[in-house]
Formats: C-alpha cells, sequence, structure tokens
C-alpha cells in the first residue's frame, strides 16, 4: 500500500487474496487489519475478520490519491 507518505507491504489471506481486483490507482479501506513489527520493518495482514473496500470513499484526498 502507497501514498503520500510512504509505503507498506500488505498481505492478503484467503478471501481476500482470490478475490482481490488490482484496478491501478485503486482506494483501500481496511478495517480489522493486522499491524506486523518484525526488526523494525512494519507490515500489515488481512485475518478472516478483516473488512475490505475498494473506492467506497469519496473525498478530495482519495481523488488525489487515485492520481
Amino acid at each position: 500500500m502507497i501514498d503520500e507518505t510512504g509505503s507498506i507491504p500488505v498481505t492478503l489471506w484467503q478471501d481476500q487474496a482470490t478475490n482481490f481486483n488490482d484496478n491501478n490507482n485503486s482506494v483501500l479501506a481496511f478495517e480489522g487489519i493486522k499491524v506486523h513489527d518484525y526488526n523494525g520493518c512494519r507490515s500489515l495482514s488481512t485475518t478472516p475478520t478483516t473488512y475490505l473496500k475498494y473506492n467506497s470513499i469519496d473525498t478530495e484526498r482519495t481523488e488525489k490519491l487515485k492520481q
């Protein structure tokens, strides 16, 4: 995942991985994602209860992120 402040790896598991639609410039919103910190490196991964929304929030910031 990337925005104007940087990037962080995201691992999708099970249904989130198989159903993931990799559209260019999609804005994603995660709810219930797990944060990992290993040797000072952070990453994110989904859990069975993670909720993922595609392009569902229309704000000025999301429009900038799509560019």
